[in-house]
């Protein structure tokens, strides 16, 4: 009997450290100023107190469904962006995944 309470509790610090672990990641949005394969300058409208974030894409970077991996100047993005931001002007990112985009011609 007291082997299985101690499993049951085992199990149960398993479980709830394992519910921790989930992170939340910070949700900006703004129009893109300049655009790269392997960044973008975007100006925040939402989101951030910065003005405008350098936003780092890298191989990791997921998109969502039906958004090109390739975004246009003057366009509309909302993403998800990594918690470390680097102290410059502008400060830059890391995008963890692209959530909507805008394309300017729309």
């Amino acid at each position: 009997m007291k082997k299985r309470i101690i499993l049951i509790i085992l199990v149960v610090i398993m479980l709830m450290s394992a519910s921790c672990q989930t992170k939340e990641y910070q949700i900006i949005a703004g129009k893109i100023l300049s655009a790269g394969a392997e960044s973008m300058l975007i100006q925040v409208t939402e989101g951030s107190e910065e003005d405008m974030l350098q936003v780092h894409i890298t191989d990791k970077t997921k998109f969502e469904k039906g958004i090109p991996s390739t975004l246009e100047k003057g366009g509309q993005v909302r993403l998800s962006i990594d918690d470390e931001i680097l102290d410059s002007y502008p400060a830059q990112v890391y995008a963890i995944k692209i959530l909507e985009y805008e394309s300017p011609s729309t």
